[in-house]
């Protein structure tokens, strides 16, 4: 997921990752 990190829109979705990683 390191493409995630270099959009900033996208940091919403690094959240929801954290929350179910593995879910995503």
């Amino acid at each position: 997921m390191f493409y995630m990190a270099k959009l900033p829109q996208t940091n919403m979705l690094c959240v929801l990752t954290k929350v179910k990683p593995e879910k995503s």
